[in-house]
């Protein structure tokens, strides 16, 4: 279970009993989704599959969205892997934990932009994902961004600075 000063992290789990794991966020029951044979939850699966229609629905109908696979991922981080942005769209929708990091210390944001994917870190970016979170590395997703994709860094630069076109917008009323 993570814990803050202000208490439990939404959507992490518990040991109750020594056993019975709770999710702390509702209170409730939580039993590990069942995996495919190569690990994954029927959402990760969806996510990395760009099956935006799926996780719309998984999401809808409870899906559990914090679920880490061996790796220490999430299906956010899965969604930005393979830029699945409509899948992130509704993860994001469904409140997926925005900044969390896989055990390399890398969020969705930092994924998306080693990567090139201009719509992902698009994606993220409109949800006001952290650019500043560092990996294990103490590398940043500009810094990353800058030396291999110069557009994606670019975008989290004016993001940054609050000067990316979907801000401009919004200062100006439009």
């Amino acid at each position: 279970m993570v814990t803050t000063s202000k208490g439990p992290v939404r959507g992490t789990t518990q040991y109750v009993d020594g056993k019975k794991k709770v999710d702390v966020f509702l209170g409730i029951p939580y039993a590990k989704p069942p995996l495919d044979n190569q690990g994954f939850t029927a959402l990760a699966r969806a996510c990395l599959e760009y099956n935006n229609i799926m996780v719309k629905e998984l999401v809808q109908k409870g899906a559990h969205l914090e679920t880490i696979d061996n790796e220490g991922r999430r299906p956010i981080h899965l969604a930005a892997s393979v830029n699945s942005y409509m899948c992130l769209e509704a993860l994001l929708k469904g409140n997926a934990l925005k900044n969390s990091q896989t055990s390399k210390g890398k969020t969705a944001l930092f994924i998306a932009s080693e990567n090139g994917y201009i719509e992902s870190t698009q994606v993220l970016l409109k949800y006001d994902v952290d650019p500043d979170i560092c990996d294990i590395t103490s590398k940043s997703p500009l810094e990353i961004a800058q030396i291999r994709y110069p557009d994606v860094g670019q975008l989290i630069r004016q993001y940054i600075t609050g000067t990316s076109p979907a801000q401009n917008a919004l200062k100006h009323g439009m």
